[in-house]
C-alpha cells in the first residue's frame, strides 16, 4: 500500500462501497442495521481468507446414480482458500432432508496448507433408505470446523433414481 517495501511486506488496501444511491455518505439511522446485515457474509469471508478458509470443492461420490438401499461413500475434495494453513479440522456430513442414514458422518483432518487442495482418504458415508421415493431430491450438508469453530457449510443435492436419456450430445462436430 504505502511506505517502504524493502523491509516490510506489501499489503492490499480497499474499501467496500455499501448501501445504495439513496443512502449517500451518511445513511439514515433506519438504514444502518439493514446495510450492516447485507454485508456481514462478505466481510466474514474476507476476514477468513486473510487466515484460513476451507471449503468443499467436490463431494466425490462413489457412484454416479443413487437408488433406494444404496450405501454411498464420499471422499470430498477440499480447498483452503486462505493465506494460512488450517489446522485441527473436522468435516461433518448430515442430511437435513431425511431419506438417508449417515453411517460415517465425521472425519478429523490434521491440516490443509494455505491455498492448497486435499482429498480426504477416510470416507464419509450414508445409506439411502429403501423408502426413499424415486426422483426425490436429498440435500447433504458438509460442515467444516476449525478448532471446534464453524468455518463453512456447503450443501449438495442427490436425486434418487436412474435417469432415462432422451437425447445426448457428446460432440461439437456434426
Amino acid at each position: 500500500m504505502y511506505g517502504e517495501h524493502a523491509d516490510k511486506e506489501k499489503i492490499f488496501g480497499y474499501t467496500l462501497e455499501i448501501g445504495n444511491s439513496d443512502d449517500y455518505f451518511w445513511p439514515p439511522l433506519n438504514r444502518i442495521f439493514p446495510i450492516a446485515q447485507i454485508n456481514v457474509l462478505s466481510n466474514m469471508y474476507h476476514a477468513f481468507v486473510a487466515g484460513e478458509y476451507v471449503k468443499l470443492i467436490d463431494p466425490n461420490f462413489s457412484q454416479e446414480y443413487f437408488l433406494p438401499g444404496d450405501n454411498v461413500e464420499l471422499l470430498p475434495e477440499l480447498k483452503n482458500k486462505g493465506l494460512a494453513t488450517a489446522y485441527n479440522l473436522t468435516i461433518e456430513l448430515s442430511s437435513p432432508g431425511g431419506f438417508v442414514t449417515i453411517t460415517n458422518g465425521s472425519v478429523p483432518l490434521d491440516s490443509i496448507g494455505a491455498r492448497s487442495m486435499l482429498t480426504l482418504i477416510s470416507p464419509l458415508s450414508f445409506t439411502i433408505l429403501n423408502s426413499a421415493p424415486v426422483e426425490q431430491e436429498i440435500p447433504l450438508a458438509f460442515t467444516i470446523y476449525s478448532n471446534g469453530s464453524l468455518m463453512s457449510t456447503d450443501t449438495v443435492t442427490v436425486i434418487i433414481g436412474f435417469p432415462v436419456m432422451i437425447f445426448e450430445d457428446t460432440t461439437n462436430n456434426p
